[in-house]
């Protein structure tokens, strides 16, 4: 069966037409000529002559959207995941896109009118849309980032860590990865005030480079 939109099956388009001729001759090798009419009904005469008709209903059949209705189920709950509240704000817009033609295609104004083409692309963007969501991968990452900075003490990751698993979007998550990197420099820099223990590391500070020269003496 050649699937025809429901708007047009009564006036079946042409291109709809010859993918019926293409069907009954397929099935029929000496069928010389196909007739198709309007609703999508045929007459075929054989090379013998003889002539037979076929209902449309043997001819014409629905839009399938089975595999479009499944997709667009899956689409609607993955919006709820952490894999698309984290995601890239352009991934995300394209999910929600793909979403709202399949919600057209199958129950809004495209409902009668969406061809068997029409279905697959739909049904091949909301594929497309959820296997590019990056939401897991941009927490995952974040974390990696957090776990390397070598200067936080371990309340200080976890905060971090904990942060990041509570974030509600990308911005969140990059928010609290530039907090922690500013933590990770600012212990750092404590940690180069503490390692100065020694007489060497101490007469090249400002401090004692401009100090008195009898107090340079003292500490000399």
């Amino acid at each position: 069966l050649v699937p025809v939109p429901a708007a047009n099956k009564d006036s079946v388009i042409q291109s709809d037409k010859d993918a019926i001729v293409a069907n009954v001759k397929a099935v029929n090798p000496n069928a010389d000529t196909v007739e198709v009419a309007d609703d999508g009904s045929v007459v075929v005469t054989f090379k013998d002559g003889s002539k037979a008709s076929l209902d449309k209903s043997k001819t014409v059949g629905d839009v399938d959207k089975s595999e479009l209705t499944t997709e667009n189920t899956t689409a609607k709950a993955a919006l709820e995941t952490p894999n698309f509240k984290n995601a890239d704000s352009d991934k995300q817009a394209a999910l929600t896109t793909a979403i709202a033609e399949a919600d057209a295609i199958l129950t809004g104004s495209k409902k009668d009118i969406a061809t068997q083409a029409d279905v697959k692309t739909a049904t091949d963007n909301l594929k497309n849309a959820l296997s590019e969501l990056n939401g897991d991968s941009n927490l995952s990452s974040a974390k990696d980032t957090i776990n390397g900075l070598t200067n936080l003490n371990n309340n200080q990751k976890q905060t971090a860590l904990t942060a990041v698993d509570n974030a509600s979007s990308a911005s969140d998550i990059t928010n609290v990865v530039n907090a922690a990197k500013a933590t990770d420099d600012q212990m750092a820099a404590l940690k180069v005030d503490s390692n100065l223990t020694t007489a060497d590391d101490i007469k090249k500070t400002t401090n004692y480079l401009e100090a008195d020269s009898d107090k340079k003496t003292a500490f000399d």
